[in-house]
């Protein structure tokens, strides 16, 4: 019987923002997306550095700047990324059902404070969530098992088997399994909650 749910935030909760970051900072210093995702990219040593809390933001940005060789007030570019993050269709009230129904929700995300910060302001983790590792103040990026394991620790899950766990990339819901955790890949709301119901989820 699932008892716990974790999701991931970007793209499950709510939009990729990075995906229009792309766009937007692309378009506007005629950079390739390949250019772009050479730093602003999870995978990425900058991206990657930043979202670990490795480096701050103003050391992210003048970094990234210096390897496309453009010049640019920073700050701009740091809000073109954060403000790309708004609410998917029917996540709320999937949220809502879920912890009406007895669920206990977590958040394992791979993101940066300015961020999680913002989406809070939308979503208020503190209504449906009872704990979250996000990969900035616990320093882990996944597909590290050990973000994984960390919320999992903290929701004090003892049986993975009663856990599913959303991502909208396949390769983190891929360790999700090997941790003995249900997964499904995410693309909308109603997509989620078929596969919840398949589960055995009542939503």
């Amino acid at each position: 019987m699932i008892k716990y749910i974790i999701f991931d935030l970007g793209g499950v909760i709510v939009e990729s923002g990075t995906t229009l970051a792309y766009q937007k900072i692309g378009s506007l210093l005629n950079l390739t997306k390949e250019q772009i995702r050479e730093y602003l990219a999870e995978s990425s040593p900058t991206g990657g550095a930043y979202r670990k809390g490795e480096i701050t933001k103003e050391e992210f940005w003048k970094k990234t700047l210096t390897g496309w060789g453009k010049k640019y007030d920073w700050t701009k570019l740091n809000d073109i990324w954060v403000s790309g993050y708004s609410i998917k269709d029917g996540m709320i009230p999937l949220l809502q059902k879920l912890k009406n129904n007895g669920y206990v929700l977590g958040i394992l995300s791979n993101t940066v404070e300015d961020r999680f910060i913002y989406i809070d302001k939308q979503v208020h983790f503190s209504k449906y969530f009872q704990a979250s590792v996000a990969s900035f103040k616990d320093h882990l990026l996944k597909p590290d098992k050990r973000a994984f394991q960390l919320i999992m620790k903290g929701l004090n899950i003892k049986n993975p088997k009663e856990t599913v766990y959303i991502d909208d990339k396949e390769i983190h819901a891929n360790v999700a399994k090997r941790l003995g955790m249900h997964a499904i890949v995410c693309l909308n709301a109603q997509q989620l909650t078929s596969d919840l119901r398949t589960l055995g989820v009542k939503v």
